[in-house]
């Protein structure tokens, strides 16, 4: 991301889009299909994640930006705490971070429903 010698006014629109590039660039280091989650890394410390949480509530506060590829169970837990995300939203949200056909496997076998051949 480079605003660098970009002239402009900022009606909400230029920060709105540094918001915007910033989650892009922290979405690419996610993992996850549907739904992403931040993959924790040696090189990150913990200021550095305070850091992104300043951020993520600086960013929503003044523009309503939301990284909407962020895991609904993961935002709810750092939003009111993890014993409050529920099993039915765990289970969308892991779900939802699974690959396709993982995804598909694993819905048959929650239901009981795999055949054989969805056994490999």
């Amino acid at each position: 991301m480079d605003f660098v010698n970009e002239k402009a006014i900022d009606d909400a629109g230029v920060s709105r889009e540094v918001y915007t590039a910033f989650w892009e660039q922290v979405l690419e280091q996610c993992e996850g299909e549907m739904e992403r989650v931040p993959r924790l890394r040696p090189d990150f410390s913990e200021a550095e994640w305070q850091a992104v949480g300043r951020i993520w509530v600086k960013g929503f506060l003044d523009h309503g930006v939301m990284p909407v590829k962020l895991s609904q169970a993961f935002i709810l837990a750092c939003i009111s705490g993890i014993d409050n995300v529920d099993t039915e939203t765990l289970m969308s949200s892991f779900l939802n971070y699974l690959p396709s056909i993982e995804r598909s496997a694993v819905e048959k076998a929650l239901q009981g429903t795999m055949e054989e051949s969805d056994q490999e």
